[in-house]
């Protein structure tokens, strides 16, 4: 481990706005909500919220509900029985703006999330995946703590692990760390990799460096075991940057972020594997970070079964002024 130091997205109205990237179906299953609720203002507008309640918040208060994908159908033929046929909301409705400002509720902002879980490819669910003691936290949160699910494939996924397993093999577990903030783990750096696996190191690089800005070359894999955890923890601006990317594998974890400052200002994200975080700038200085025991493992009220867990990490470079900084 590098060094550490110290331990709405519906406004109730004629008008709603949607501002995630969704899939068609999704977006035609809105529009019509939408047109619903600008097509009579004294009956339609309440089944229109009706409808929203049931469609996106029929699992209860604790999960974190999608729209299904057979949403567009059913919310069809509520039109049907509203006698809004399809071919007038299709005709009068203009597309939605898919960036549109995204303001949540207090009560809804940690429900929603933008696509389906079980979307095979690559996806931003900030909603869905992170945890969050209050909206200011969140709004910080989402924007420098990015979580991004089905990042590799399972075949990207396996050539990984046989790489690292290689160096990893010939390494002991250790239970007590240089700055005490990990136990249970296992470590190595690595400059080169495959002409298989070279791609997708560069690919977690583009996504999570801006093109042109300095990162260190080597390239840390680190290897915790069931019963490992990492204490919290800042990763020291002398070792590294402003932004630090990691590929989880084999294991979902819960990583918690904790303001140095002020406890009470919390996040817990869920890292699954093949996903891909990219933490930084306020996440990245002013709060710790650690991954939780496995005992200890819980989001949104659901115990998360922790297994060996690794994950692959590239850092930005440290900058001058934050070294001086440090001083």
């Amino acid at each position: 481990m590098i060094g550490s130091r110290s331990f709405q997205a519906f406004n109730r109205g004629p008008t709603w706005s949607y501002t995630r990237q969704v899939r068609k179906g999704r977006l035609e299953a809105l529009e019509l909500v939408c047109q619903l609720g600008r097509s009579n203002h004294n009956g339609t507008t309440n089944s229109c919220s009706y409808l929203i309640h049931n469609k996106f918040f029929q699992s209860g208060p604790s999960s974190s509900p999608c729209l299904p994908s057979s949403s567009a159908t059913s919310l069809q033929a509520s039109a049907s029985h509203l006698k809004l046929s399809t071919s007038s909301w299709q005709s009068s409705i203009s597309p939605l703006q898919s960036t549109s400002p995204f303001q949540p509720s207090a009560s809804q902002s940690s429900r929603l999330c933008s696509s389906s879980a079980n979307s095979v490819s690559p996806s931003r669910e900030p909603s869905r995946l992170l945890e969050c003691s209050d909206e200011k936290t969140q709004e910080i949160a989402e924007k420098d703590f990015i979580v991004i699910q089905n990042f590799i494939t399972e075949e990207e996924e396996d050539s990984l692990l046989k790489e690292a397993e290689r160096f990893l093999k010939k390494v002991r577990y250790e239970y007590d760390h240089w700055d005490n903030a990990i136990h249970g783990f296992r470590e190595t750096e690595k400059s080169r990799w495959s002409e298989v696996n070279s791609p997708i190191i560069q690919r977690i690089r583009d996504q999570a460096f801006p093109e042109g800005s300095a990162q260190l070359t080597l390239v840390h894999v680190l290897d915790l075991a069931q019963n490992g955890y990492i204490k919290p923890h800042v990763d020291s601006i002398k070792f590294c940057g402003s932004t630090i990317a990691g590929l989880s594998l084999l294991s979902p974890a819960v990583m918690r972020l904790v303001h140095e400052e002020n406890s009470n200002q919390w996040v817990n994200a869920l890292l699954s594997p093949r996903s891909l975080y990219i933490m930084r700038d306020k996440i990245r200085y002013d709060y710790t970070h650690e991954v939780l025991k496995e005992e200890e493992s819980v989001f949104r009220g659901n115990p998360v079964t922790r297994g060996r867990r690794i994950s692959i990490m590239c850092r930005a470079e440290v900058s001058q002024s934050s070294q001086q900084t440090d001083n």
